[in-house]
């Protein structure tokens, strides 16, 4: 805390400029939105490795997933089960009061989320 800025005025400072830097408005809406995950990650684990990594399963997602699935033979429901399946595997993790629960929880709320953004921008026809 040695900006002197609250926790949660802090994370959208960080998401708003991370939003920024990607330089258009569409990108600007979601990243800014995942900032704000990817910061309370950073704040809630007091580590930055964690916010990395999301961020980089996201990139991959976003750019590789859906053409890796599709050479795989995979429709886009795969995705929603896959996001469902991690979700159902949190709230496990809480019921039982396992270590990770949370995290894992907040990767699967991301993954619903990428899929729903993505779902929801059309597609261009080749």
């Amino acid at each position: 805390n040695k900006s002197g800025l609250k926790p949660v005025a802090a994370i959208l400072v960080s998401a708003l400029l991370f939003g920024f830097m990607h330089l258009n408005l569409v990108q600007g809406v979601y990243t800014f939105l995942f900032g704000v995950v990817l910061a309370f990650l950073r704040y809630k684990y007091r580590s930055v490795m964690i916010s990395i990594v999301a961020h980089i399963c996201f990139n991959f997602f976003g750019s590789y997933g859906i053409v890796l699935f599709e050479k795989l033979g995979f429709n886009e429901t795969v995705f929603y089960i896959l996001g469902a399946v991690v979700i159902v595997a949190g709230f496990l993790f809480k019921v039982n009061h396992w270590s990770g629960a949370s995290a894992i929880l907040i990767a699967g709320m991301v993954i619903e989320t990428a899929i729903f953004i993505l779902s929801a921008i059309p597609q261009s026809e080749e």
